[in-house]
């Protein structure tokens, strides 16, 4: 599959990726929209302005609709947009609260200022993310490909993330801290390709040795992991990964070459 058969291969991974990755946001702009809707009409009772919010929050959710059931490069556009303006709003809103509950401590509104601040932080994580997404996949548009095919990218993909670094020596991990959790990447290193995927099928590889690479940041703290900078196809993913993984994947690219571990 090195010829035509390994281009189609990755090209079809491509798009099973592209499509995981866009319809996860997708979920996530359902739920946001959502929130922002019942939480823009509680606070309609305190002033009308947060009708504003309601609007916002339908914009987000008629996004994150439009992402599940069309995924296209664009929807990261217009989810960035509209998750910056309302963080934005959020963030506005808790400063002025606080600016208030400042000049009368008896009045209302501070309570909320934490909730405020950390939903607008949220937001604003998520916008970039999609803005970064978007990035990529506008560097390299994907082409579509049938239900035949994402099945054979599944069942090539799911060995991969299932399977265990400890016990099979051509296995390596990475971890990527993400906005809400920290995602678990597995790579497989054969000849002449390797596959590095997600456990949420929403980032998948299909490299050769010139195309990866990672720089050895130092022991995090005092756990079996390293920092680490793993760039791949020319995107760099900060985060850690164990010693052994590390040195297999600089074993795969030059195995020739003698590597201290």
């Amino acid at each position: 599959m090195v010829s035509a058969g390994y281009d189609e291969l990755r090209s079809a991974v491509d798009y099973y990726s592209f499509r995981k990755a866009i319809q996860r946001k997708g979920t996530a702009n359902i739920i946001l929209g959502i929130i922002g809707i019942i939480f823009g009409f509680i606070w309609m009772l305190e002033s009308t302005i947060n009708v504003i919010l309601v609007l916002l929050g339908l914009i987000v959710l008629g996004i994150g609709i439009w992402a599940r059931t069309k995924p296209t490069a664009n929807s990261l556009l217009f989810s960035g947009i509209a998750l910056c303006i309302m963080g934005a709003w959020n963030a506005v809103v808790t400063v002025l609260n606080i600016i208030a509950f400042a000049m009368d401590p008896y009045g209302a509104g501070i309570g909320w200022a934490p909730l405020g601040i950390f939903w607008a932080a949220v937001q604003f994580a998520m916008a970039i993310d999609a803005f970064n997404r978007y990035r990529r996949y506008t560097a390299a548009p994907v082409n579509e490909f049938d239900k035949d095919w994402l099945k054979r990218v599944e069942a090539t993909v799911n060995p991969v993330v299932r399977a265990d670094p400890k016990k099979e020596d051509d296995v390596i991990e990475f971890r990527k801290p993400g906005v809400w959790t920290t995602t678990i990447w597995k790579g497989k290193l054969t000849s002449p390709y390797g596959i590095i995927a997600s456990t949420k099928g929403d980032d998948i590889f299909i490299i050769k040795p010139e195309e990866v690479s990672v720089d050895d940041q130092g022991r995090f703290r005092l756990s079996q992991f390293r920092r680490a900078n793993l760039t791949i196809k020319g995107n760099n993913f900060k985060g850690m990964m164990p010693a052994e993984s590390i040195t297999r994947l600089q074993y795969w690219k030059n195995p020739t070459r003698v590597i201290n571990a």
